[in-house]
């Protein structure tokens, strides 16, 4: 069964950084395995499927023999890449990105759950509003513009994913 992964919400079975042990971080990768996998165009794996998985699989067996609380590097990029439905929320989104030195997001001081941002040209801010969306803001050489809004927790968590 192949799936988009536009069309899809967030599947609150897999785990989100960070990780409490070994299984939460083998069971991330796993599930992340599964979705590449079903994401295709008919039937046939294709040859970027097979490499991910191979990437993924190689990680999957080193958390055997080490774990961590957060997914390495590649992993997360390819979780964020291909919009791993995983029940992230913003600030612990952008507490892996720091947590990973991802830039600009490590300078920043990470997120809470009702603010995040980072200084960088031009500089990053949203706040979460009392409805439970979030309003983006663009400062640039002191100038401040509407980045738009997200209508809920997902919606930013897309934006943060670059969506």
């Amino acid at each position: 069964m192949a799936f988009s992964a536009n069309e899809l919400t967030p599947v609150d079975a897999i785990p989100v950084p960070p990780f409490a042990n070994q299984d939460q971080a083998r069971t991330f990768v796993r599930m992340l395995m599964v979705y590449v996998a079903h994401l295709r165009e008919g039937s046939r794996v294709e040859l970027t499927q097979f490499a991910l998985g191979d990437v993924l699989e190689r990680e999957y067996e080193m958390l055997a023999r080490r774990w961590q609380p957060y997914p390495s590097d590649t992993v997360l990029r390819i979780a964020m890449d291909l919009r791993f439905p995983a029940p992230w929320t913003p600030h612990g989104l952008v507490d892996a990105f720091v947590a990973l030195g991802w830039r600009p997001w490590a300078d920043s001081g990470g997120a809470t759950a009702t603010a995040l941002g980072y200084r960088s040209d031009p500089d990053f801010e949203a706040e979460r509003r009392p409805d439970g969306g979030w309003e983006m803001t663009w400062i640039e050489r002191g100038m401040r513009r509407s980045g738009g809004d997200a209508a809920n927790d997902y919606g930013m968590v897309m934006v943060l994913m670059g969506a």
